[in-house]
């Protein structure tokens, strides 16, 4: 059963965080996770909102736990803490 993760996140410069989030494609996808949607919000051109999938939880949770993915979101320009919600697909 696979997982989909929506998460939005506030950051500094959309345009340079989106170029920091695509040079770390390679790693997302060695890690299992496979991009669905990338964009900014209508109303808040600083917001990303992104859609990632996962075969599974455990692949989703080792992903968001790694410290290298903390590495990369403070170097892209994060602002706060993502808000994530997990979709179970069946």
């Amino acid at each position: 059963m696979g997982v989909l993760l929506l998460v939005s996140l506030q950051v500094k410069d959309y345009s340079a965080w989106k170029a920091r989030y695509e040079a770390n494609r390679p790693a997302r996808e060695a890690a299992g996770m496979v991009e669905r949607y990338v964009g900014r919000d209508y109303k808040k051109g600083n917001v990303a909102h992104l859609g990632l999938a996962a075969p599974s939880m455990e692949v989703a949770d080792h992903f968001l736990a790694s410290p290298q993915l903390l590495d990369a979101m403070a170097s892209a320009g994060v602002a706060d803490v993502p808000e994530i919600r997990f979709v179970i697909v069946d």
